[in-house]
C-alpha cells in the first residue's frame, strides 16, 4: 500500500468526536460541509467505517483539522482527544489483547517495545522505537514521519500517556517534539 493510511478504529474515533460537536451544537452542519469533501461526509449518514480496514491518512487529517478549530484552535484539546481515543481502543477485542498481553508482562523493557506494534497496527506508515530508561522515564522515537500530520502527532502524544500510565501504572507527563521533518519524539516521565 503506498498510500500513508491509518486503521479505521482511528477514523471512527474522530468522526464520533466530531459527531458529538455536531449534536452539542458546537459545530454547524454548514461549517462540517465547509471543512470535508463530499465522500467524507457520507461517513456520517451510514455506518461506513470498518474498524480493521484501511482509510487515507488524510481523512483523518481533514478531521483532526476539524477537531483541532472546534477546540479552540489548542493542542490541549488534541491531547484530550487522543486519551479519549486510547480508551476507546481499549474497548476494541483486538487491541484490548494486545495491551493486557503487554501489561501482563509487567516491565517497561518488554512492555514498551510490544506497545508500539499498535502503531504498526493503525498506521501504514512511519517507523516506531521504544526508548526506556525506567518506567519512569521513556521515549518514543518516530521516523520517517514526514506524511505524519502535526495534529496527529499531538493525538498520539495522548494516545502515549494513556497507555503508559495504565502500562506502567504511574501517572506520566508527555511531551512531544519534531526535530526534522522525518522525525518526532515522544518523553514520558512520571508525573509529580
Amino acid at each position: 500500500m503506498d498510500v500513508p493510511s491509518v486503521k479505521g478504529v482511528l477514523v471512527r474515533s474522530a468522526l464520533e468526536r466530531v459527531q458529538s460537536y455536531l449534536t452539542s451544537g458546537r459545530l454547524a452542519r454548514e461549517q462540517l460541509e465547509l471543512r470535508l469533501e463530499p465522500e467524507d461526509l457520507a461517513l456520517f449518514e451510514k455506518d461506513l467505517v470498518v474498524n480493521g480496514l484501511w482509510y487515507p491518512a488524510t481523512l483523518f487529517e481533514r478531521l483532526l483539522d476539524l477537531i483541532y478549530q472546534v477546540e479552540g484552535r489548542r493542542f490541549e484539546g488534541l491531547i484530550d482527544f487522543g486519551r479519549s481515543a486510547a480508551e476507546s481502543l481499549l474497548g476494541a477485542s483486538a487491541f484490548s489483547g494486545i495491551f493486557d498481553a503487554t501489561a501482563r508482562r509487567g516491565s517497561h523493557e518488554s512492555g514498551g517495545p510490544l506497545l508500539m506494534k499498535l502503531a504498526q497496527l493503525m498506521l501504514n506508515f512511519t517507523r516506531w522505537k521504544y526508548v526506556g530508561v525506567s518506567a519512569d522515564e521513556f521515549c518514543v522515537e518516530v521516523s520517517e514521519a514526514a506524511d505524519y500530520h502535526e495534529h496527529a502527532r499531538y493525538i498520539a502524544q495522548g494516545l502515549i500517556g494513556f497507555f503508559g500510565s495504565r502500562l506502567f501504572e504511574t501517572p506520566l507527563h508527555m511531551t512531544s517534539e519534531r526535530p526534522s521533518r522525518d522525525r518526532i519524539v515522544f518523553r514520558g516521565t512520571r508525573a509529580g
